[in-house]
């Protein structure tokens, strides 16, 4: 059993704010790498012509993903991306707690437990 936590976020930037999202997420970036050491993988990809985007984290543990989570929520940057980003799916991957789970009620039930594999 690990106790990694990934999450795989994909959505959609609306029409006209590709720019203003490139500069979210570079923010974003910073405060997560300075702020989060429990944050081991946070990368952002787009595809300029559609303007779909996924979001790759991984965390040590479950309490890492749980600061993660409740920074972002109560934290100045859910309102901005919310307000140019559709959330299309959240998978959670790994051996998620029952106060993961919890703490991600609101935004996805898709929880996949880790059944074989290593990380070198």
């Amino acid at each position: 059993m690990s106790d990694l936590i990934d999450f795989q976020i994909d959505l959609k930037v609306a029409d006209g704010q590709l720019e203003t999202f490139k500069g979210l997420v570079a923010e974003m970036v910073s405060f997560i790498k300075t702020e989060e050491s429990g944050t081991l993988i946070y990368n952002w990809y787009i595809s300029e012509a559609n303007h779909k985007g996924t979001l790759l984290e991984r965390y040590k543990n479950n309490q890492a993903a749980i600061k993660h989570v409740n920074n972002f929520v109560s934290g100045k940057y859910v309102d901005r991306l919310m307000s140019i980003c559709t959330f299309e799916s959240i998978t959670i991957l790994g051996d998620a707690s029952d106060e993961l789970k919890e703490t991600l009620k609101d935004f996805t039930e898709d929880f996949r437990n880790h059944i074989g594999g290593f990380v070198r």
